[in-house]
């Protein structure tokens, strides 16, 4: 009987301890799984910003920044590429402090990918007597269009101190005339950004971005403020943008957001009222006010 006891308490012992093991397991790969959840968690919370985090805080209707390669494109004219040339001396001559070169290995800082977002020193000229632009509406530039992008790609300067965007647009309506330079409604012509995706030779990507800027999107409709500083340059500068969808404008640049979902038409009335307020003056490419960028760029 004694016997009988003593095994009935052995047994009970054992299924005793063996409930305490499997609960301790089971706190333990608990607490393990909460401890990986944090790790993931605190990962997420530090891995950098990506591109479409940068330009979400420029613009909420940006395109993807074009892509270019960082070599050279040799397939391009003499002409063409002097004329492109001296496009990059006048605009971004120095505009990196930071040789742009590349970095060797297709990972950096971990990424594959990484972002130089540049917050520019935006300083506008006017001239004694002229009338200021409108906010949103810089009129003062050497010309308005109407038009629809077609495509995009992204360029390296020579100096390597310099990237730009190119853009090639159908002219579809002109509200104000180049008249350094013939503009007719079906016409091809180049507009160009600061920034743009650079794809090296060693597979890393980079995306160069510049703070309140977008990049328009490829295929669609926009009404677009160029200017053209010199008269030896065919292509121009977006100062701004707006894109057209359903009758309304959105704007490209996150500083111009008075005009979000606005009338087609209503805008385009601000823009003509606009012009005439400058008393019929007209913009000439090398007398258009200059704006000077001076930017500085952080890696992420």
């Amino acid at each position: 009987m004694a016997k009988s006891n003593r095994q009935v308490v052995i047994t009970c012992l054992g299924a005793l301890i063996l409930l305490i093991v499997m609960v301790l397991f089971s706190v333990a790969a608990s607490r393990s799984r909460v401890a990986t959840a944090q790790q993931d968690e605190s990962k997420q919370d530090t891995a950098p910003p990506t591109m479409w985090d940068f330009l979400s805080r420029s613009s909420k209707h940006s395109g993807e920044p074009p892509v270019g390669d960082f070599a050279r494109n040799f397939g391009e004219s003499q002409e063409a590429h002097d004329r492109r040339r001296l496009r990059e001396d006048l605009h971004g001559k120095g505009f990196y402090k930071r040789r742009i070169e590349d970095p060797g290995t297709k990972i950096v800082n971990g990424q594959a990918e990484t972002v130089l977002f540049t917050i520019p020193d935006r300083v506008t000229i006017v001239k004694p007597g002229e009338i200021p632009n409108p906010q949103g509406l810089p009129v003062s530039c050497t010309a308005i269009v109407i038009g629809k992008v077609n495509s995009g790609q992204a360029f390296v300067s020579d100096n390597h101190d310099f990237v730009y965007s190119d853009y090639q647009v159908t002219i579809e309506r002109v509200l104000k005339n180049d008249p350094g330079q013939s503009m007719q409604i079906g016409d091809d012509l180049t507009a160009w950004v600061h920034g743009g995706t650079i794809r090296f030779p060693s597979g890393h990507i980079k995306h160069f971005l510049l703070d309140g800027n977008g990049f328009p999107r490829i295929g669609t409709e926009y009404i677009f403020f160029l200017g053209r500083m010199d008269s030896r340059l065919t292509a121009y500068e977006i100062w701004t943008g707006y894109e057209i969808k359903n009758g309304h404008v959105f704007p490209l640049d996150i500083l111009n957001d008075q005009f979000e979902n606005a009338s087609e038409n209503e805008f385009i009335v601000n823009i003509q009222n606009a012009l005439k307020s400058r008393n019929g003056a007209t913009a000439r490419g090398s007398d258009t006010p200059r704006r000077k960028r001076l930017g500085y760029g952080k890696l992420f």
